[in-house]
């Protein structure tokens, strides 16, 4: 879908609806873009968090619970990064 998806930003005309659905909506940034469909970001670093997302944290551990029942229902993977 990514390839149509560009050939058409390349061409200048406006992908089939069948692209857009694929990506959900179109408010999003180019690399957001991947062949899975769109990146959701559910936290950021500015403190603001999807309603979904709440902070897990316990001695010596710090984490989030992601609701899935509050996600998007086309929401097919999560990907997690922690990084220090």
């Amino acid at each position: 879908m990514r390839q149509a998806y560009e050939a058409c930003a390349s061409a200048g005309v406006t992908p089939p609806k069948k692209v857009l659905d694929f990506f959900g909506f179109d408010d999003y940034d180019e690399e957001d873009i991947s062949d899975e469909g769109v990146i959701v970001t559910l936290a950021n670093y500015n403190g603001c968090q999807h309603v979904a997302v709440t902070s897990h944290n316990k001695e010596m551990q710090e984490g989030y619970v992601v609701d899935l029942s509050l996600l998007d229902p086309q929401i097919k993977q999560l990907l997690f990064y922690v990084s220090y």
